[in-house]
């Protein structure tokens, strides 16, 4: 190796090490500026081009990353890493079909993967095929049954079949695993809602509030459930701590000033609302 070679594997090995220091501290573009320092000596790194992918995606040039995964791919076809990253680039970019084809490639070699069951059930979910997306989510846990995000989407596509009572089931198989995620809680409360069971929905939302007890929604959401029970005084109790923390959400304001307004006239009636 010639001195010439040393001194360029040098000063590429630095301009790495920069930008994965960018990276460590989110500065993406620096970090993309310091990754075609080394690509100029470098340019068969199919690492570095990974990584110069992950920084445009990270600042929603998604287009731009997938074209640097391309170019990973040219230079180490098989990489599973690469090929997984590219993937769930193309579910961002809603080019779903891509997404599922690459999705089905890798099965081909990691068919014991248990994420990859889990994106390709999301791409499936996106384009409303929800038979295929269970029979995906189903093979994921077979393989790991304590992955609480593959309970989860499974109960989302059956909830989109419009069998509740077997996504509540999933919902709470995913509970059973991680019983504060909040936003499985959340769901379960909106399905609870919708079906009318008002009392196990009000235990969903209550339960994140223990754990956040700010949460906008998990609020709004009580405030819901009390409207519909007709328990008015814990309606506006729940609508007036909405307020506390947006006071300048128009829709509650005006919402809460028609609740006053009804309780005026229902009080010059002699009933209160």
């Amino acid at each position: 190796m010639s001195s010439k070679t040393i001194e360029e594997s040098i000063i590429a090995q630095q301009w790495y090490n920069k930008a994965m220091s960018f990276m460590d501290v989110k500065n993406y573009k620096k970090a993309i500026f310091c990754f075609n320092k080394v690509l100029k000596i470098r340019p068969r790194d199919a690492n570095v081009w990974y990584n110069k992918g992950f920084a445009f995606e990270k600042i929603n040039l998604t287009e731009k990353a997938l074209e640097c995964y391309d170019t990973a791919l040219e230079i180490e076809p098989n990489s599973i890493y690469v090929l997984k990253v590219k993937a769930i680039a193309l579910t961002d970019a809603k080019r779903y079909d891509e997404a599922i084809l690459l999705f089905k490639k890798i099965l081909t070699i990691e068919p014991k993967n248990d994420q990859i069951w889990y994106y390709q059930g999301l791409a499936l979910l996106k384009i409303e095929m929800y038979e295929k997306a269970i029979h995906s989510f189903n093979q994921g846990l077979d393989i790991k049954p304590q992955n609480s995000m593959l309970w989860y989407k499974l109960g989302i596509a059956y909830s989109e079949l419009g069998d509740n009572q077997r996504a509540l089931k999933y919902f709470d198989k995913g509970l059973e695993i991680e019983p504060n995620i909040k936003y499985l809680l959340r769901v379960k409360g909106n399905l609870l809602i919708k079906i009318g069971d008002y009392e196990e929905a009000i235990k969903c939302f209550s339960k994140i509030l223990n754990l956040k007890p700010n949460d906008f929604e998990a609020l709004i959401s009580l405030s819901t459930v009390c409207e519909f029970k007709k328990k008015y005084d814990e309606f506006l109790s729940y609508l007036d701590k909405t307020l506390e923390l947006k006071p300048n959400n128009k829709v509650i304001r005006e919402i809460r000033e028609n609740i006053r307004i009804m309780q005026k006239k229902q009080m010059k009636k002699g009933k209160m609302i």
